[in-house]
């Protein structure tokens, strides 16, 4: 057999596929691209979404202020406007955390029910708790006229409490010590639940660089507040709360004296510079009213340790310092000249003009005339403006 020396023709089609354009290749894979990206993009907004759902239900009003700024008049007129309204604040929280500790653990230091509800029974109740918690404050020792028993209490009974509130004492302390170090975190978790849940909710803090480190910044509506009044109304409404005091009007324990106010408001504000052109000048004071102010609460604040065992005994620490008395006064008052940019050179008349430290959604002076006549219808007037800036 014979093999074929010339090719066999074949009838077979072979498609031809010209080469795609360049430009048609890149609108394609854009095309590819964007569809890709829409699809990842959709899915990550349900997502969004239902986490949002979940975590950003209720709007957080944040006051930021020193103490007799006027945040608890604020406060009080936000919740009657809003009767949803939640509050948390350092103090309040701060009590309620530690009151729950001595409810949930008094046995294991010791304590029984009985003596545990024995201790409520004979002392003049106050307001959230705070009868037990200055009891157990007492230094361990304390003769029974620093408490403040209800009459007729027995000897026997005031023994018996005495002996109570002595064995909470420690822990209690201890308790407390640890409680300052992260009370705004135990303050912004309470409030973040709160706004989870649907609530609206208002607080209170010094540094407002810690709600923007929380997840409450990123999970809860925040309008931030700055709560002040000018240093010289401060010192006077500080003056007129001490003089209420001492005067029974209302607790001595309301008394706010010595230098730890007035640093508070130091903290919030700063000297204005060169460079502030844009900063807004909330307060200007000079070197001779800062010093005058300050000494008068400084003497305020011996005043008030003359009156209770507790603050004698500080009192006679204080004298064994270096300086004695006056020469913590001294050292605490060159503090606050310091904070306001005040130096020892500087002389009695030279003024500071003072802005805030922080950015805010809001400032409120709440010695602002145009916000009402009394305490009652400026808080309300603030509370407005804050509840319409939200």
């Amino acid at each position: 057999m014979a093999l074929a020396s010339t090719p066999v023709k074949s009838s077979a089609l072979v498609a031809y596929n010209p080469q795609a354009h360049p430009l048609a290749k890149a609108q394609a894979y854009r095309q590819e691209m964007h569809d890709l990206f829409m699809e990842k993009s959709f899915k990550a907004q349900v997502n969004d979404y239902n986490s949002f759902q979940r975590s950003w239900n209720g709007n957080v009003v944040v006051l930021v202020g020193g103490s007799s700024s006027g945040k608890s008049t604020i406060i009080n007129a936000l919740k009657d406007l809003d009767k949803g309204m939640v509050e948390e604040g350092s103090d309040l929280t701060g009590a309620n955390f530690i009151y729950e500790f001595m409810e949930k653990n008094h046995e294991r230091f010791g304590v029984t029910k009985e003596d545990w509800a024995h201790l409520h029974s004979v002392l003049v109740p106050r307001k959230d708790n705070w009868h037990i918690h200055e009891a157990v404050g007492k230094e361990v020792g304390s003769a029974a006229d620093a408490f403040d028993f209800k009459p007729g209490t027995s000897i026997e009974d005031q023994e018996r409490a005495i002996k109570t509130a002595a064995a909470l004492h420690g822990p209690v302390c201890e308790c407390a010590e640890q409680t300052g170090k992260m009370i705004d975190e135990i303050v912004m978790d309470k409030i973040l639940q709160h706004a989870q849940s649907g609530k609206n909710a208002a607080f209170d803090l010094i540094d407002i660089d810690k709600v923007a480190a929380h997840p409450i910044s990123r999970h809860a509506n925040v309008t931030s507040v700055l709560v002040y009044c000018p240093f010289g109304k401060l010192t006077e409404r500080l003056a007129e709360r001490n003089r209420k005091a001492f005067s029974g009007e209302i607790d001595l324990s309301e008394v706010r004296a010595g230098v730890f106010p007035l640093l508070q408001y130091s903290e919030l504000v700063r000297p204005r510079q060169l460079s502030d052109s844009d900063a807004a000048v909330i307060d200007k004071v000079t070197k001779k009213a800062v010093e005058d102010d300050f000494d008068a609460n400084f003497d305020v604040g011996i005043e008030v340790m003359r009156r209770t065992p507790e603050g004698l005994a500080e009192l006679e620490r204080m004298e064994t310092e270096t300086g004695g008395i006056e020469g913590k006064r001294v050292r605490e008052k060159q503090t606050l000249l310091t904070a306001f940019g005040f130096t020892e050179s500087d002389a009695p008349h030279q003024s500071m003009e003072l802005v805030p430290r922080k950015n805010y959604d809001l400032r409120i002076d709440t010695s602002d005339p145009s916000l009402g006549a009394s305490p009652a219808e400026r808080g309300n007037t603030a509370a407005l403006r804050i509840l319409r800036r939200g």
